[in-house]
């Protein structure tokens, strides 16, 4: 019996999920009339061309075209018909609509049609005149009238190259980019893991190895990369000799980030201390993106900016008034007390 039950529980939460997915922006023509019927194909003297929605059925590389109208689903009263179905893949992220509309058709088939006689039957016992149920209800239908007028406006969005142009010319240092290779000697004091067969180092011996190493890379004819498969404490990256890849400003810590960028391609740096230990870095290439290249990024910035900006004026068009007994102001964050400065000196010890 205990067994049973969790069966039914499980299945009740299951239902849930569905029902969650899929309420909110469901079409569904209750009750549709049927359609007249069609009057007798007749065979045409000559081949006539084929409907347009029908054409690329033709192609092999193509999955077959329904009429919009068509009927594909019949639950009681309820029809669903090709553009009922399209509408409602359009709720599901990319990845569940593509098995939705694809290999996983007859499970939507099975989980739609569970949901409509459930709900159904829920009306029938007036289950949506609960107060709670509807309230529930009404905050679907905002969140999902949110969600609409947020795509609308979005998509209402143009972003000119004349903003695209000032944008990249004002933040010109976002789009310089170097390709490096770096050597890391890790102290004990480090937050990055001790590699298998590394000798732990105090930051003294730490410093002294990054030392060394430098002069080892600098020297004539030296292989930098060969060096960092040997020598560095980053396994991430020493396994390809220390390749970091493309980056630019702001991916790596400031340190890091001002000693790469102050190096011409070609140049290795002294040993510059982090958080992770003592680096030494090699940039190979060193370039600026164009404003061709960024205009993607740009224009999704500047398309952010523009969707914020119209929403906070949309949000203050109306006056809000809270009851502060109930809705007492936000007190500000407590911030930690910042740590003593070390004293200058060590304490002296206090004698018995």
């Amino acid at each position: 019996m205990q067994l049973r039950f969790l069966n039914m529980k499980r299945e009740a939460r299951r239902l849930v999920a569905i029902m969650a997915l899929l309420l909110g922006a469901i079409i569904i023509n209750a009750q549709t009339p049927k359609p007249a019927p069609a009057p007798p194909p007749q065979t045409p003297e000559k081949p006539a061309a084929l409907a347009p929605i029908l054409q690329s059925a033709t192609q092999s590389s193509q999955p077959p075209l329904f009429p919009k109208d068509m009927v594909i689903m019949t639950v009681g009263d309820h029809k669903l018909t090709v553009t009922d179905f399209n509408q409602i893949m359009e709720i599901f992220p990319a990845q569940q609509r593509t098995y939705y509309s694809g290999p996983g058709k007859q499970k939507f088939a099975d989980d739609f049609s569970q949901l409509l006689i459930l709900s159904d039957e829920a009306k029938r016992r007036k289950v949506d005149e609960e107060p709670i149920v509807k309230k529930r209800l009404k905050l679907m239908a905002d969140q999902t009238l949110v969600q609409a007028l947020v795509q609308k406006v979005q998509n209402d969005i143009k972003v000119a190259d004349d903003d695209v142009q000032k944008y990249y010319t004002a933040h010109l240092k976002d789009y310089d980019e170097v390709k490096a290779r770096h050597i890391l000697i890790r102290p004990k004091s480090s937050p990055a893991p001790l590699p298998q067969g590394k000798k732990e180092l105090t930051d003294e011996e730490a410093k002294a190895k990054a030392v060394e190493i430098y002069k080892q890379v600098s020297a004539p004819g030296a292989d930098f990369a060969a060096i960092a498969k040997e020598e560095s404490y980053d396994q991430g990256s020493a396994t390809r000799g220390g390749d970091l890849g493309t980056f630019h400003h702001g991916q790596m810590v400031p340190e890091f980030d001002a000693a790469a960028f102050a190096l011409k391609p070609g140049e290795i740096s002294q040993p510059v201390k982090t958080q992770f230990g003592y680096h030494v870095i090699k940039v190979e290439e060193r370039k600026t993106r164009t404003v061709e290249e960024a205009k993607s990024d740009i224009e999704n910035t500047l398309r952010r900016e523009k969707l914020e900006q119209v929403l906070e004026g949309i949000k203050k068009s109306e006056k809000v008034e809270l009851n502060e007994q109930f809705f007492p102001p936000a007190s500000p964050p407590t911030l930690p007390k910042p740590p003593s400065a070390p004293p200058a000196t060590p304490p002296t010890e206090k004698k018995n």
